[in-house]
């Protein structure tokens, strides 16, 4: 789930994304700036409450609620249009 989580936002799996930061045994978290951290906690607990909306079975179900976190973001809606999304499913 965490490489779809981190998928939503950058494009990158987490593999992906500590090799594109130039990390090697160093924690990805330790190494993000505020906003991958706001990034990352946005769509950790939106996948997190639309899970718990849904209530989905199986990892298929659950990563595709987490591809669905931030299609907004992706479609060129800017922040504006991911916390709508987010607001608007997960309450």
């Amino acid at each position: 789930m965490t490489n779809e989580i981190y998928k939503t936002w950058s494009g990158k799996t987490a593999k992906e994304y500590k090799e594109y930061k130039g990390l090697r045994k160093e924690s990805l978290r330790d190494n993000m700036d505020d906003i991958e951290l706001i990034l990352t906690d946005l769509s950790e607990e939106a996948t997190k409450k639309l899970v718990e909306k849904h209530r989905p079975t199986g990892f298929k179900e659950n990563a595709g609620f987490a591809k669905k976190v931030f299609m907004p973001y992706r479609h060129g809606d800017g922040i504006r249009g991911l916390l709508l999304f987010v607001l608007r499913t997960t309450v």
